[in-house]
Protein backbone atom coordinates (compact mmCIF):
# COMPACT_ATOMS: atom_id res chain seq x y z
CA UNK A 1 0.00 0.00 0.00
CA UNK A 2 2.78 2.58 1.05
CA UNK A 3 4.00 1.60 -2.37
CA UNK A 4 1.82 2.35 -4.24
CA UNK A 5 0.90 5.50 -2.70
CA UNK A 6 4.86 6.47 -2.92
CA UNK A 7 4.56 5.87 -6.88
CA UNK A 8 1.41 8.02 -7.28
CA UNK A 9 2.88 11.05 -5.21
CA UNK A 10 5.83 10.17 -7.56
CA UNK A 11 3.67 10.10 -10.91
CA UNK A 12 1.82 13.15 -9.77
CA UNK A 13 4.67 15.42 -8.95
CA UNK A 14 6.54 14.60 -11.99
CA UNK A 15 3.05 15.60 -14.38
CA UNK A 16 2.87 18.55 -11.90
CA UNK A 17 6.86 19.62 -12.75
CA UNK A 18 6.15 18.72 -16.31
CA UNK A 19 2.88 21.47 -16.60
CA UNK A 20 5.05 23.59 -14.84
CA UNK A 21 7.92 23.81 -17.33
CA UNK A 22 5.57 23.48 -20.39
CA UNK A 23 3.04 26.54 -19.22
CA UNK A 24 2.93 29.24 -21.30
CA UNK A 25 5.42 28.23 -24.35
CA UNK A 26 5.85 25.69 -26.81
CA UNK A 27 8.77 22.69 -27.02
CA UNK A 28 9.52 20.67 -29.75
CA UNK A 29 6.84 18.17 -29.64
CA UNK A 30 4.28 19.86 -27.68
CA UNK A 31 2.11 22.77 -27.87
CA UNK A 32 0.33 24.34 -24.91
CA UNK A 33 -2.50 26.05 -26.04
CA UNK A 34 -5.33 28.07 -23.87
CA UNK A 35 -8.38 27.57 -24.49
CA UNK A 36 -10.83 29.41 -26.45
CA UNK A 37 -13.96 30.72 -24.37
CA UNK A 38 -17.03 30.77 -25.50
CA UNK A 39 -17.07 34.56 -25.88
CA UNK A 40 -14.07 34.37 -28.23
CA UNK A 41 -14.13 36.12 -31.88
CA UNK A 42 -14.98 33.19 -34.44
CA UNK A 43 -11.67 31.04 -35.30
CA UNK A 44 -11.30 30.06 -38.87
CA UNK A 45 -13.45 26.83 -40.10
CA UNK A 46 -11.70 23.85 -40.97
CA UNK A 47 -14.57 22.58 -43.22
CA UNK A 48 -17.51 23.26 -44.95
CA UNK A 49 -20.63 23.92 -43.38
CA UNK A 50 -24.22 22.52 -44.99
CA UNK A 51 -26.78 25.77 -45.06
CA UNK A 52 -30.73 25.58 -46.63
CA UNK A 53 -32.74 27.81 -47.91
CA UNK A 54 -36.58 28.26 -48.98
CA UNK A 55 -37.03 29.93 -52.07
CA UNK A 56 -40.42 30.49 -51.61
CA UNK A 57 -43.65 31.81 -53.75
CA UNK A 58 -46.92 33.49 -52.90
CA UNK A 59 -49.52 30.58 -53.58
CA UNK A 60 -51.76 33.88 -53.71
CA UNK A 61 -49.88 35.26 -56.24
CA UNK A 62 -48.90 32.86 -58.51
CA UNK A 63 -50.46 34.49 -61.67
CA UNK A 64 -47.48 37.41 -60.81
CA UNK A 65 -44.91 35.48 -58.51
CA UNK A 66 -43.99 37.00 -55.22
CA UNK A 67 -40.87 35.47 -53.98
CA UNK A 68 -40.30 35.94 -49.89
CA UNK A 69 -36.63 37.51 -48.80
CA UNK A 70 -35.62 38.79 -45.80
CA UNK A 71 -32.88 41.30 -45.05
CA UNK A 72 -29.70 39.20 -42.79
CA UNK A 73 -29.22 41.47 -39.88
CA UNK A 74 -25.74 38.97 -39.24
CA UNK A 75 -22.92 38.16 -41.04
CA UNK A 76 -22.19 37.13 -43.64
CA UNK A 77 -24.22 38.94 -46.02
CA UNK A 78 -25.21 41.41 -43.12
CA UNK A 79 -28.02 43.95 -44.92
CA UNK A 80 -28.37 42.45 -47.94
CA UNK A 81 -31.42 40.67 -48.91
CA UNK A 82 -31.82 36.55 -49.50
CA UNK A 83 -33.82 33.26 -48.90
CA UNK A 84 -34.87 32.76 -45.61
CA UNK A 85 -32.86 30.04 -44.49
CA UNK A 86 -29.64 28.98 -42.37
CA UNK A 87 -27.51 25.85 -40.99
CA UNK A 88 -29.00 22.70 -41.18
CA UNK A 89 -29.69 20.46 -37.56
CA UNK A 90 -27.84 17.52 -37.20
CA UNK A 91 -30.24 14.50 -37.99
CA UNK A 92 -32.86 17.11 -39.88
CA UNK A 93 -33.86 16.67 -43.58
CA UNK A 94 -33.05 19.01 -45.72
CA UNK A 95 -36.27 20.32 -47.13
CA UNK A 96 -37.93 20.36 -43.59
CA UNK A 97 -34.57 22.43 -42.36
CA UNK A 98 -35.16 25.22 -45.28
CA UNK A 99 -39.40 24.74 -44.19
CA UNK A 100 -37.94 25.38 -40.57
CA UNK A 101 -36.17 28.44 -41.32
CA UNK A 102 -38.47 30.11 -43.39
CA UNK A 103 -41.34 30.11 -40.67
CA UNK A 104 -38.31 30.93 -37.87
CA UNK A 105 -37.59 33.98 -40.06
CA UNK A 106 -40.83 35.12 -41.35
CA UNK A 107 -43.68 33.18 -39.80
CA UNK A 108 -44.64 32.09 -42.80
CA UNK A 109 -44.91 28.39 -43.06
CA UNK A 110 -44.38 26.48 -46.41
CA UNK A 111 -47.51 24.65 -47.54
CA UNK A 112 -45.53 22.43 -50.04
CA UNK A 113 -41.44 21.87 -50.56
CA UNK A 114 -40.61 21.09 -53.85
CA UNK A 115 -37.39 20.02 -55.60
CA UNK A 116 -33.70 21.43 -55.26
CA UNK A 117 -33.50 24.19 -57.59
CA UNK A 118 -29.67 25.55 -56.75
CA UNK A 119 -26.52 24.98 -55.02
CA UNK A 120 -24.49 27.63 -54.35
CA UNK A 121 -20.80 27.53 -52.83
CA UNK A 122 -20.90 30.50 -50.08
CA UNK A 123 -17.20 31.03 -49.43
CA UNK A 124 -16.52 34.62 -47.89
CA UNK A 125 -13.00 35.71 -47.00
CA UNK A 126 -11.43 38.61 -45.29
CA UNK A 127 -9.62 41.30 -46.76
CA UNK A 128 -6.44 38.95 -46.37
CA UNK A 129 -8.07 36.54 -48.10
CA UNK A 130 -8.41 33.74 -45.19
CA UNK A 131 -11.83 32.16 -45.23
CA UNK A 132 -13.93 33.66 -43.19
CA UNK A 133 -17.15 31.53 -43.50
CA UNK A 134 -17.90 28.78 -45.92
CA UNK A 135 -21.62 27.47 -46.49
CA UNK A 136 -22.78 24.91 -49.15
CA UNK A 137 -26.12 26.39 -49.14
CA UNK A 138 -29.14 24.00 -51.02
CA UNK A 139 -31.97 26.48 -52.56
CA UNK A 140 -35.45 24.32 -51.98
CA UNK A 141 -38.45 25.51 -54.39
CA UNK A 142 -41.68 26.12 -51.72
CA UNK A 143 -45.45 27.37 -51.77
CA UNK A 144 -46.96 29.19 -48.95
CA UNK A 145 -48.79 32.62 -47.99
CA UNK A 146 -49.29 35.09 -44.91
CA UNK A 147 -48.24 38.30 -43.58
CA UNK A 148 -44.16 37.81 -43.44
CA UNK A 149 -42.56 38.82 -40.15
CA UNK A 150 -39.39 39.51 -39.51
CA UNK A 151 -37.86 37.14 -37.06
CA UNK A 152 -34.58 35.43 -35.91
CA UNK A 153 -31.57 36.87 -37.24
CA UNK A 154 -33.61 38.36 -40.31
CA UNK A 155 -33.98 42.55 -40.10
CA UNK A 156 -37.20 42.81 -42.41
CA UNK A 157 -38.79 40.61 -44.43
CA UNK A 158 -40.94 41.02 -47.46
CA UNK A 159 -42.64 39.31 -50.75
CA UNK A 160 -41.28 40.82 -53.65
CA UNK A 161 -41.98 40.92 -57.19
CA UNK A 162 -39.80 38.09 -58.36
CA UNK A 163 -38.61 39.39 -61.75
CA UNK A 164 -37.89 42.87 -59.82
CA UNK A 165 -36.07 41.68 -57.16
CA UNK A 166 -32.51 42.91 -58.54
CA UNK A 167 -33.63 46.32 -59.07
CA UNK A 168 -35.72 46.53 -55.89
CA UNK A 169 -33.24 45.89 -53.09
CA UNK A 170 -29.64 45.10 -52.63
CA UNK A 171 -29.55 41.66 -52.69
CA UNK A 172 -26.64 38.46 -52.45
CA UNK A 173 -25.26 37.44 -56.22
CA UNK A 174 -26.50 33.93 -56.10
CA UNK A 175 -30.67 35.18 -55.66
CA UNK A 176 -31.48 36.39 -58.79
CA UNK A 177 -29.98 33.12 -60.54
CA UNK A 178 -32.01 30.86 -57.67
CA UNK A 179 -35.07 33.08 -58.49
CA UNK A 180 -34.79 32.00 -62.24
CA UNK A 181 -34.32 28.31 -61.52
CA UNK A 182 -36.90 28.25 -59.11
CA UNK A 183 -39.33 29.85 -61.33
CA UNK A 184 -38.33 27.45 -63.81
CA UNK A 185 -39.38 24.34 -61.88
CA UNK A 186 -43.09 26.24 -60.10
CA UNK A 187 -45.03 25.12 -62.97
CA UNK A 188 -43.86 21.38 -62.96
CA UNK A 189 -44.39 21.80 -59.60
CA UNK A 190 -47.44 23.31 -58.92
CA UNK A 191 -48.87 20.31 -61.34
CA UNK A 192 -47.85 17.80 -59.14
CA UNK A 193 -49.63 19.46 -56.05
CA UNK A 194 -53.03 18.64 -58.06
CA UNK A 195 -54.87 15.95 -56.82
CA UNK A 196 -54.24 12.79 -58.76
CA UNK A 197 -51.34 14.22 -60.49
CA UNK A 198 -48.25 12.00 -61.54
CA UNK A 199 -45.14 12.84 -60.53
CA UNK A 200 -44.07 11.37 -64.36
CA UNK A 201 -46.92 13.63 -65.89
CA UNK A 202 -46.03 16.09 -68.63
CA UNK A 203 -45.55 18.91 -67.38
CA UNK A 204 -47.47 22.07 -68.41
CA UNK A 205 -45.92 24.75 -70.07
CA UNK A 206 -43.34 26.82 -68.17
CA UNK A 207 -45.57 29.65 -67.83
CA UNK A 208 -43.66 31.54 -65.23
CA UNK A 209 -40.23 31.04 -67.09
CA UNK A 210 -40.13 34.84 -68.55
CA UNK A 211 -41.46 38.15 -67.30
CA UNK A 212 -44.34 39.55 -67.90
CA UNK A 213 -44.55 42.85 -70.20
CA UNK A 214 -44.45 46.10 -68.48
CA UNK A 215 -47.54 48.31 -68.65
CA UNK A 216 -48.16 49.80 -72.45
CA UNK A 217 -45.40 47.20 -74.20
CA UNK A 218 -46.69 45.59 -77.19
Amino acid sequence: MKLGLSLCRLVNGASVAARSALAGRQCSHVRVARPVRASSTRMTPVHPQIGVACVMFDSARLEDPHVLLIQRKNPPAQGLWSFPGGRLALGEEVTAGAAREAREETGITAAAMGPLVKLIDGIFTNASGEVQHHYVILDFLGVGTGTPRAGDDALDAKWLPAHKVASLVPCHEGVVPAIEAALAALPAFLHQQRPGASATAESPPLIFATPPPEPGTP
